[in-house]
């Protein structure tokens, strides 16, 4: 599973993973692929924006999903990794080498992603501030509104190739990294592994429901 949101009116999930977008409708799964215009089975972001709409991050661009049909505009020639939209209502979106922005006509290079500490941007959320959060290949970087913090293995975390993060509402961060996860109270880091009752090291997803709950 590279992804999933829980939507609203009505309630139902949908999966991002490599073979496609899995979307449970009431008591059925409707499935996505390229036969539904998808360039690439592969998906590996998946994000509701404001207006309800689905966006899949696919090899070269996004599927946009109204409800009714899906429509791919290209981006990159690379694996898009993440989707998430700013205060203004653009689309961002994040791959190896290029942060990219959509205003609703065109798509710019998001200038952030020269203060990075990778290369390949795999994630990015925002804090309860409204602050940006970027995970990389190599760490992940934090945006106060003035100054950058990395975080990295230098710091304490437990691998650098960070795949997922989250807050979750108590002033934490939980980092997902290829290795383990890591768990941020702005002074200290604690790692959790295998031993300690993940299912994987492998952290891709991080969720916080609207109890407060973590999954992952």
């Amino acid at each position: 599973i590279a992804g999933l949101i829980v939507t609203d009116n009505p309630i139902s999930l949908w999966v991002a993973t490599d073979e496609g977008v899995y979307h449970q409708n009431g008591d059925k799964w409707d499935y996505f692929a390229s036969q539904d215009n998808l360039v690439d089975r592969q998906v590996a972001a998946i994000f509701q924006d404001s207006e309800g709409n689905i966006w899949w991050g696919v090899k070269g661009g996004v599927a946009f999903y109204d409800g009714a049909n899906v429509k791919i505009t290209p981006v990159t020639d690379n694996l898009i990794f993440t989707i998430t939209q700013n205060q203004a209502g653009d689309i961002i979106v994040g791959s190896w080498g290029s942060v990219a922005r959509y205003d609703g006509t065109n798509w710019n290079y998001y200038p952030l992603a020269d203060a990075l500490p990778g290369s390949t941007v795999s994630f990015f959320t925002k804090d309860h501030q409204g602050y940006p959060l970027y995970s990389t290949d190599k760490g992940a970087a934090w945006y106060d509104g003035n100054d950058w913090q990395t975080f990295a293995t230098e710091q304490g975390l437990v691998d650098n190739r960070v795949r997922s993060i989250a807050g979750d509402g108590q002033g934490n961060l939980w980092l997902g990294t290829t290795n383990g996860m890591g768990r941020f109270d702005g002074v200290h880091w604690k790692t959790f592994m295998t031993n300690d009752g993940l299912a994987g090291n492998l952290v891709r997803v991080i969720t916080v429901d609207n109890q407060g709950r973590l999954w992952f």
